[in-house]
């Protein structure tokens, strides 16, 4: 939304109103983000599972396993799917590092939020804009797009700029936004 070439977003910036974050990123806070919003996607954990599941009990089929044989595999395929869906964090972890090691400074107000950094200028979004929102003990993570193919905008807590700034964050959030 406009009003006179400046969103609403951007008018608050100067006003006392907002919290403000100054930030870089790094691969750890994209894989920390990655890995909290995967735990919260129920389709994708079942998903992953249930091919967990199919290819021990084909494979323990298939060998005419008895019990011992049984164990095994499920652990050797429990092993399996985990180093499977660590290696795919990670793999997207390291696409995103692009964004890694850039500076940015996120304010974000009763409006919604504004990030910029020297590189790419800056955006502006209305809080409608997002979907919900994540907290772990090192990051915000807002959650926008696709439902199957989410963008995750991450602001890491180490970032804020006095005491109160996460505080406020987290209000304006859950104030705004559904908490998964």
């Amino acid at each position: 939304m406009s009003n006179g070439g400046r969103s609403y977003v951007q008018q608050d910036l100067d006003g006392d109103t907002g919290t403000e974050f100054t930030y870089g990123l790094t691969t750890e806070d994209f894989e920390d983000a990655i890995s909290a919003q995967a735990w919260r996607s129920p389709g994708k954990l079942i998903c992953s599972w249930l091919a967990l599941l199919a290819g021990w009990a084909g494979s323990a089929l298939l060998f005419d396993l008895r019990v011992y044989g049984w164990i095994i595999t499920l652990a050797a395929a429990v092993g399996v799917m985990y180093q499977r869906l660590v290696a795919e964090r990670r793999a997207k972890a390291r696409r995103a590092v692009g964004a890694a090691g850039r500076q940015f400074r996120m304010v974000a107000n009763d409006h919604g939020v504004v990030i910029s950094s020297a590189e790419q200028g800056s955006a502006a979004a209305e809080w409608t804009h997002f979907r919900s929102f994540l907290e772990t003990p090192r990051l915000f993570v807002l959650v926008c797009g696709a439902r199957w193919t989410p963008t995750l905008i991450v602001f890491p807590k180490r970032g804020a700029q006095s005491a109160g700034d996460v505080e406020r964050l987290r209000s304006l959030l859950h104030g705004r936004l559904k908490r998964v």
